[in-house]
């Protein structure tokens, strides 16, 4: 058993055997096997006495014991946090604590000037080693890898009016300087199923939505939306909506307080009127009522409200003169029905004419006669 040169930067040395074809072997440290070290080579990384045993058929040699000794400390560093960082972010590197002992960090295992203290901040990508010395005796750690990808930037615009009345859609657009995934926020709440590069809606908050590229996110500006009340406008009548001339109907509408009303007739309003209520005479049409809050604009349903004329009736004849006993045909002209039968000495009508007798007369040519 020889032993060959020791690495000082990673403390190990490599201890050798006598190749014999079809021999096999297995390392020693004191008593115990070193598992997986069956080749000709072992390589000691750690204090101990070490021999191989070797074995040719039925036959088993053991070799004589080599004694090695690891002085110094062995250089570890370790991340205290994710090592894919974002760009203007950080990750510290610990190198193992010892006293008695110097530092030197590398990167991409070039030293880097005045970083020689047990704890590392890096910043930028590379493969990073701590090399800690103590007397004689050096040694350097495995790489750790850094890596870092760019910071992600983010902001929100409202594509129209975020002031708006109730039932009013806005849409906010996503901007960010990377692609990725967006989760959207109302009031810092999260938006369920809120995760495209826009969102609409009528839902009065404070909105932001974060985008997430890799190892990095962003987040966005705060957009206010303020979503405003619209009035109630329902008009109630009293009284019919057809009626004749000279006749009325009195419209009503009912409102949020404060509200500005207007009627209108046939969608165009009618001058002076803004109370609640609206009496109609003359003139027939569509009539309906708007109610405006704070910029906010209800429209009633529609009212039909129909004046008929009054008849003109005329009578034929217009005077006769009537001899005893006899009867009169009077006919009527201008009305769709006539009530004959509220007028004296009708001995008979129709729907347009009616039989009448003067009794009076006849009395009186019968006293006559007498």
């Amino acid at each position: 058993l020889s032993r060959g040169l020791g690495d000082v930067y990673k403390r190990q040395v490599v201890l050798q055997t006598t190749a014999v074809a079809g021999a096999t072997y297995q390392w020693f440290n004191g008593a115990t096997a070193v598992a997986g070290a069956t080749g000709t080579n072992f390589t000691a990384t750690s204090s101990g006495a070490y021999s191989v045993r070797v074995t040719l058929g039925t036959c088993i040699g053991s070799s004589n014991t080599i004694n090695v000794t690891v002085n110094g400390v062995a250089a570890v560093a370790t991340a205290t946090g994710p090592t894919s960082i974002c760009s203007g972010g950080s990750v510290v590197l610990n190198g193992t604590q010892a006293s008695g002992v110097s530092y030197q960090w590398t990167r991409n295992n070039i030293d880097i000037s005045g970083e020689t203290a047990a704890n590392f901040t890096a910043t930028q990508a590379g493969d990073y080693r701590v090399r800690i010395t103590q007397g004689a005796c050096a040694s350097l750690s495995a790489p750790v890898t850094v890596s870092v990808s760019p910071s992600v930037t983010a902001s929100l615009a409202a594509g129209g009016p975020v002031n708006v009345c109730e039932g009013t859609n806005v849409t906010l657009n996503l901007n960010s300087n990377l692609a990725g995934t967006y989760q959207w926020f109302r009031n810092g709440t999260l938006i369920s199923g809120a995760n495209g590069t826009s969102y609409t809606t009528n839902t009065a908050g404070d909105y932001t939505a974060t985008v997430t590229a890799g190892p990095c996110s962003g987040s966005t500006n705060a957009v206010t939306v303020v979503v405003r009340p619209v009035p109630a406008a329902a008009v109630t009548t009293s009284g019919n909506t057809t009626f004749c001339q000279g006749g009325s109907v009195t419209l009503t509408v009912s409102s949020t307080t404060g509200a500005n009303l207007q009627w209108l007739l046939n969608g165009t309003p009618i001058s002076g009127q803004t109370n609640a209520s609206l009496v109609v005479t003359n003139t027939s049409g569509t009539y309906a009522a708007t109610a405006t809050l704070n910029g906010c604009t209800t429209n009633s349903v529609n009212t039909a409200v129909t004046v008929q004329p009054r008849p003109t009736v005329t009578v034929a004849p217009v005077t006769a003169e009537l001899r005893k006993g006899r009867t009169i045909t009077i006919t009527g002209n201008g009305a769709l029905s006539y009530n004959w039968n509220e007028q004296p000495n009708v001995v008979s009508s129709t729907p347009s004419t009616v039989v009448a007798v003067s009794y009076t007369h006849l009395r009186a040519h019968e006293t006559g006669r007498n």
